[in-house]
């Protein structure tokens, strides 16, 4: 008799990373509210956006998410599997300041 049994393989593309945590201080918390940035805003872009740039001096990573909802950009750094947040701002606070 033959075993119909399936059987699958999982690569390294299929495996499922970690979960992503992001860490947001205090100081963090009150620059993002003084910026009219949420908690959901600065995770959604973490997740989704993409890397701007990164600092090879001090290692910060700047997330860009342009969408329907507006642009943010974040600036995070990694530590092991978290990222921690030290600020986000809008660029059209930018260009008015």
């Amino acid at each position: 008799m033959v075993n119909k049994g399936r059987h699958f393989t999982m690569d390294r593309a299929m495996q499922a990373s970690p979960p992503l945590r992001i860490v947001v201080s205090d100081i963090a918390r009150a620059n993002l509210e003084l910026r009219s940035v949420s908690i959901t805003d600065v995770e959604r872009a973490l997740r989704k956006g993409a890397v701007e740039r990164v600092d090879e001096k001090t290692g910060h990573f700047v997330y860009r998410l342009d969408d329907d909802l507006g642009s943010i950009r974040v600036v995070a750094q990694k530590q092991g599997d978290s990222m921690i947040v030290l600020t986000a701002v809008r660029p059209e606070e930018l260009q008015n300041a």
